[in-house]
């Protein structure tokens, strides 16, 4: 299998620059910079559902870059929103009941889906195959 589009020049580094600020926030745990505790005092809580959702949803972007389609990237996005709920509701005996958890992880997933979208209609150039 091979490629089928390139992404534009701008679109890889917004792609590392999301993969990176998500491991940026997730380590910044360690030093609870003030910056996130002003903002939300318990943000440090919720934070690993967020970065772990964020990177899991990036992961399409190689698959849009393979040519898959985006209703399939779209049916996988609300499959990780559905387990991330399903795991904060119901699997109590897994995992501590916690909405706020479920919101952060879905807020994660926003991002992917912008991220995908503009990737779809504005970031990528179909490979020329001589």
């Amino acid at each position: 299998m091979t490629l089928k589009y390139k992404p534009k020049i701008w679109l890889t580094p917004l792609y590392l620059l999301l993969i990176l600020g998500s491991l940026f926030i997730y380590l910044s745990k360690r030093w609870e910079l003030e910056l996130f505790l002003s903002v939300y005092p318990d943000f440090y809580l919720h934070v690993s559902n967020f970065s772990i959702s964020l990177i899991f949803g990036l992961i399409s972007y190689i698959w849009l870059l393979f040519g898959i389609e985006f209703k399939y990237v779209v049916f996988y996005l609300l499959a990780i929103v559905s387990a991330n709920f399903l795991c904060e509701t119901v699997l109590g005996f897994m995992n501590t009941t916690d909405m706020t958890d479920a919101l952060f992880g879905c807020v994660g997933v926003a991002i992917s889906f912008i991220f995908l979208l503009v990737t779809v209609k504005y970031g990528m150039e179909e490979i020329d195959v001589q």
